[in-house]
């Protein structure tokens, strides 16, 4: 796939010179956010700027002159320079396949897991409302790999006898927020608990390779579920997510304006959400534009979402409770 083809479908190239001004007005995000990931840096390990020693730039893009002025200004002190950009990048590399081949390196190299990765968990409010779609970690952000940690998790209904595995990476609270690695379903239960409830041990190993291997094993049967991890990126078209995201967000709305058609009144109506309904909004919102959504599924979703938008303006708990139930069956069907 090229950026401009020949009227005989030729691949042309492209040569343009371009300014300074010019690059840096291009690059200008990059730039904010190289800023940006120094800060978190040096929040992680709990220093300030004017505690650092040395700052080495490292990186072929870092012999642009901006980045020097940036980090230069950012950080208080000039970059030394004693360390070849390529060469650093180049030999770290090194360092690590060899330390990936097993050779005796003279120096400690620590990889860690840059984003948390966790599941998509429910959670119980004080107020007794079940919360969905929450992101429970298991590995956090910035563990030294190989790295391993298991929790443990339980069914929400009595005789449930399957789960879906929703496997995430990211520090978003809501996990259908973060980045979706991929999902497999767990099925056949065996209660262990009283009320029929099942626990799970779910185990998380991340190896040097960045290579996640999820297990979950079932605590009565010592069952385990191993699976390969995969995701689609087939997507709703752009109006029919427009127009169902359209639906749902107005629930959100604090103040609703109802317009009397004969008299032209304007009355001001005031719409409170539960945490957990929202949340359950929100992930409606998500699915909405999960790949592979059918129109017919979609529809259903955005029907039952404006179901819950008349209960909730009629104050109306029981009927919003049944509503919400329907649409949690709705993503359930979604999510397979």
């Amino acid at each position: 796939e090229y950026i401009a083809h020949s009227p005989k479908d030729i691949a042309l190239h492209i040569r343009r010179e371009v300014k300074r001004h010019e690059f840096e007005e291009i690059i200008e995000e990059k730039l904010k956010n190289t800023l940006a990931l120094i800060d978190k840096a040096l929040k992680d390990a709990e220093l300030e700027a004017n505690q650092i020693d040395r700052v080495l730039l490292v990186g072929g893009s870092t012999r642009s002159p901006i980045v020097w002025d940036l980090v230069t200004q950012h950080m208080g002190q000039e970059p030394h320079i004693e360390i070849d950009p390529d060469a650093a990048v180049a030999l770290g590399a090194a360092v690590q396949a060899g330390i990936i081949a097993g050779e005796e390196i003279d120096a400690i190299l620590v990889d860690v897991t840059p984003m948390s990765l966790g599941i998509a968990a429910a959670e119980i409010s004080f107020a007794g409302q079940l919360i969905p779609d929450q992101f429970a970690p298991l590995i956090r952000r910035n563990t030294t790999i190989p790295v391993q940690h298991s929790k443990v998790f339980s069914t929400i209904y009595p005789g449930q006898d399957k789960i879906h595995i929703q496997v995430y990476q990211g520090e978003e609270e809501t996990a259908s927020d973060n980045v979706l690695l991929g999902d497999f379903f767990i099925e056949d239960l065996k209660p262990n608990r009283e009320m029929e409830l099942t626990d799970v041990t779910v185990n998380f190993s991340l190896d040097i390779n960045a290579i996640l291997d999820v297990t979950v094993i079932e605590r009565k049967t010592g069952k385990e579920v191993r699976k390969q991890l995969k995701a689609s990126r087939q997507r709703l078209s752009s109006q029919d997510i427009a127009s169902s995201q359209a639906k749902i967000a107005a629930v959100y709305e604090q103040d609703e304006i109802d317009e009397d058609d004969e008299t032209g009144e304007i009355d001001d109506l005031s719409i409170e959400i539960d945490p957990g309904t929202k949340a359950l909004l929100e992930r409606a919102i998500k699915i909405l534009s999960k790949e592979n959504l059918s129109a017919d599924l979609a529809s259903k979703i955005s029907v039952t979402v404006e179901k819950i938008k008349d209960s909730l303006a009629e104050d109306d708990s029981e009927q919003t409770e049944l509503y919400c139930d329907e649409l949690i069956d709705w993503l359930i069907e979604a999510e397979e």
